[in-house]
């Protein structure tokens, strides 16, 4: 036989061999990628910000100036008629007058009239009658498509990574630069003015970007009502006739709100001067889980934590709302609303009614009632992407969190009012 060791033999000599060999270790973890910081002196950078400045002039010399809009205008009235089985007092053109309005302008403004926008707009006002477009439709998509061009072009000004993204300073910037441009916030305190770009920015920031990534796409901002709602601003004058959040009369009631809450005058709520906000008659279990889940500082909220909480308790039924609402229901942090969940917060909504001498329905009846309203996988457990598809959400998050939502669905029939009779 051989004396050679066997396989096992090497194994564990191996095996011992490398246990006690002393293993070295870093002092820190090595960096995979490393940013590399701008520096106006060098000439790479300088490059790309020449290159860049040129790409956003190029793209500016496409975009029609007020004189060219005026020249489609003059065009489109020129060459409008009136349809005899058409409503009165609209103004129509055939394909052949939409031919020869581009045969009459520039390449710039044909870019604008290409033969895909007619068919786009085509009406069905008499279909039996030939195809037209609607003078006034063609002349807003115009319009609109040039604010959409400007806009954008504007945001990526404040886009210094050029990456097409704005991050919260890049933002404000533009907030603020685009303030003094809009009259109905010239009579704003100069003192007030961080705190209004700061709601304007929470308001972005909430419901553009939801997973906190800290940025927003340029086209996500340009693509949501946020920005034609930002731009209503600017056209309504000081009363908006709809509410409008950007508007100054609505920042300044948020903020009258927290100054009126802040007790101590330390910039800071703290749980006892947040539950005397009487917008909301918001469950004592609810006020303890916000303290327990959105940031604060020593156990007190600032301002962008209290913008955060009145967007989502005022927009109730937005995906956004939604997502923040659950992370704060879903204590156990389980992913899913059940009974006990629901347990949890109802018992302060039953507490609340009976101090009024109302009578609360049972548990078994509410639980019952949350589930058979959401449609789930598994019964007795409402996940976030369940509770969003159902269309519900601000409803659920609205019985479980806040009395007078709770009392406006319970006698939501009696709300409504008898129906007709025939």
């Amino acid at each position: 036989m051989s004396d050679s060791p066997s396989e096992d033999q090497l194994s564990r000599d191996f095996y011992e061999k490398w246990k006690s060999t002393p293993v070295k270790h870093s002092a820190s973890v090595p960096s995979f990628y490393r940013r590399i910081t701008p520096n106006d002196q060098d000439i790479e950078f300088r490059l790309l910000e020449e290159a860049r400045g040129m790409s956003l002039s190029r793209i500016n010399s496409r975009i029609l100036d007020n004189d060219e809009i005026q020249e489609v205008w003059n065009l489109l009235q020129k060459y409008a008629e009136e349809s005899p089985s058409r409503p009165e007092g609209k103004q129509y053109l055939s394909y052949g007058s939409y031919s020869e309005i581009r045969s009459q302008v520039s390449v710039k403004i044909q870019a604008y009239l290409r033969p895909t926008i007619f068919l786009c707009l085509i009406c069905n006002d008499d279909p039996g009658g030939p195809d037209l477009i609607r003078v006034a439709d063609l002349f807003n998509f115009v319009v609109r498509k040039v604010w959409l061009e400007r806009t954008r072009l504007a945001l990526s000004l404040y886009d210094l990574d050029g990456h097409g993204y704005l991050k919260e300073p890049d933002l404000e910037q533009y907030i603020e630069e685009l303030v003094p441009t809009i009259d109905s916030l010239a009579a704003m305190d100069p003192e007030y003015k961080k705190f209004y770009v700061c709601s304007v920015i929470r308001k972005f920031f909430f419901f553009l970007d939801p997973g906190r990534q800290g940025k927003i796409k340029i086209t996500k901002m340009l693509g949501s009502s946020l920005m034609q709602e930002l731009m209503d601003v600017r056209e309504s004058g000081e009363k908006p006739e709809k509410p409008n959040w950007f508007s100054l009369e609505s920042s300044l009631d948020v903020y009258n709100d927290y100054l009126s809450l802040d007790r101590k005058r330390n910039g800071l709520l703290s749980r006892e001067e947040f539950r005397q906000y009487s917008k909301a008659s918001m469950t004592e279990t609810f006020v303890q889980r916000v303290y327990e889940e959105c940031l604060t500082y020593n156990d007190e909220m600032d301002y962008k934590t209290f913008l955060d909480l009145v967007l989502a308790l005022n927009y109730k039924n937005e995906p956004p709302s939604i997502r923040y609402l659950f992370r704060i229901i879903d204590y156990k942090h389980q992913g899913a609303i059940d009974r006990q969940t629901i347990y949890y917060f109802f018992k302060d909504i039953a507490k609340a009614l009976l101090l009024d001498k109302i009578h609360a329905p049972s548990f078994a009846d509410v639980v019952a009632e949350i589930f058979d309203m959401i449609p789930t996988r598994e019964y007795g457990f409402i996940r976030l992407h369940e509770l969003i598809a159902s269309g519900l959400g601000g409803t659920v998050a609205g019985l479980l969190i806040d009395k007078d939502c709770f009392l406006a669905y319970e006698f939501r029939e009696q709300q409504l009012g008898p129906s007709p009779t025939p």
